[in-house]
């Protein structure tokens, strides 16, 4: 207990200022126990207050753990949160990207239709093919009389400078011979095929086996009942006009 006291300074001067403030022994040695009582009571708070904070230090230990436990289920909370949010912006967008494109195709086909109604009217009756419109006859002519026919009507016999419109002109022959604007002419002292409009043919159909190299001028040129080009006879035949759209 002594020790304990003498450890203590603030103790120490008690003892000393009660010794040196009376010379009465008996209130001397009173007041020095009472000093010690004092002393082991303080000993006695301070073994109770390490014991609490013994316990207050055991009870914040769990406290974080707590703590940790809330933090991970928010961040779980908040990970699924922005799962499904992402997974809304991708539905969205491609919501958004089906629709432009619907809408995209939706106003094309409105412009074709708008450009194929103006080509209709413009072709009065006439069977349009892109840029031409194209008319079947059936009536029977010769090359000319047929092309005068057309000249008429503000058209020509058919030109034909590509395998499409060759396919697409067969198809308005309704497996009859008809007339088209290919005929041979003299240039430069020799025979060579040449369209109404001028040009030289970059494109030919005729049936396999068809010489078309010694001709004299004259020749006119028929497509027949199975659409491939003849020359051989000259009667009279349907005949097909074409009318460029302007």
């Amino acid at each position: 207990m002594y020790s304990n006291i003498y450890e203590d300074p603030d103790l120490t001067v008690n003892v000393r200022y009660n010794k040196g403030a009376r010379e009465d022994r008996g209130e001397s040695l009173e007041r020095v126990v009472d000093i010690y009582e004092s002393a082991d009571t303080f000993t006695d708070h301070r073994h109770v207050d390490r014991s609490k904070q013994g316990r207050g230090a055991h009870t914040q230990e769990h406290r974080p753990a707590v703590k940790r436990g809330n933090c991970r289920t928010a961040a779980s909370v908040l990970s699924v949160l922005c799962l499904l949010l992402l997974a809304g912006v991708i539905v969205l967008s491609k919501l958004y990207i089906s629709e432009i494109s619907k809408n995209s195709k939706l106003s094309q086909k409105e412009k074709q239709t708008s450009h194929d109604n103006l080509n209709d009217s413009f072709c009065h009756g006439w069977t349009r093919f892109r840029c031409s419109c194209y008319n079947k006859f059936t009536e029977k002519k010769n090359w000319t009389e047929s092309r005068t026919d057309c000249q008429s009507s503000g058209a020509d016999l058919v030109t034909i400078t590509t395998k499409e419109e060759h396919d697409f002109v067969k198809n308005l022959t309704e497996h009859q011979a008809s007339w088209i604007g290919l005929q041979s002419v003299m240039k430069s002292w020799k025979t060579e095929w040449q369209w109404v409009d001028g040009t030289t043919p970059k494109y030919v159909g005729f049936r396999e086996g068809v010489d078309v190299t010694k001709l004299p001028h004259g020749h006119t040129v028929y497509m027949d009942e199975q659409g491939m080009w003849e020359y051989k006879d000259p009667g009279t035949k349907q005949w097909i006009c074409e009318r460029a759209i302007s």
